[in-house]
């Protein structure tokens, strides 16, 4: 029987095809097609987010740190969902994030536009990004802020809610 043997540079050229399609989902986030389909869901001051547009990616994060647990216990690390860029009130919507005790929605838009969106619809935000629930006994909170880190490469910003 023969052994293939491939060369260094071989296989690292087939590493980085194999690789380019990953390398292409991390690149800049893209503003929504004119004729995207506009994404359902809710952001108020009545409690987190919800909507039944929404939920597939939050469900597919799920998913993520579901099979991330079963193989090596990592429920404490955030896991991402790309969303494809829809529109949502003038504002982009372009992932998800799941993280310990949280989840965000981001958007390709700065905070300050995403401010400006959510003030017109009525939520109220505080001037250090919180958004209070009108229910002062409530566990979850939600807050709207810049993105950085591995979050920058699904928004510029997001709006997180968790406990």
């Amino acid at each position: 029987m023969k052994t293939l043997s491939i060369s260094p540079l071989r296989l690292f050229a087939f590493a980085m095809i194999a690789a380019a399609p990953i390398m292409a989902a991390s690149g800049p986030v893209q503003a929504a097609p004119a004729k995207a389909k506009p994404i359902s869901f809710v952001i108020s001051n009545q409690g987190c987010f919800k909507g039944a547009g929404i939920a597939p990616y939050v469900n597919q994060a799920i998913a993520q740190r579901k099979r991330a647990a079963q193989r090596d216990g990592g429920e404490l690390a955030s896991f991402y969902v790309r969303v494809p860029a829809r529109p949502w009130h003038g504002l982009t919507v372009t992932g998800v994030g799941l993280h310990y005790e949280s989840t965000s929605v981001y958007f390709r838009e700065p905070e300050a536009k995403v401010r400006r969106v959510l003030k017109g619809l009525g939520v109220r935000i505080e001037p250090n990004g919180n958004i209070p629930m009108l229910d002062e006994e409530a566990v979850e909170s939600q807050l709207l802020s810049s993105t950085d880190g591995e979050s920058r490469t699904y928004g510029a910003s997001a709006v997180t809610c968790g406990v």
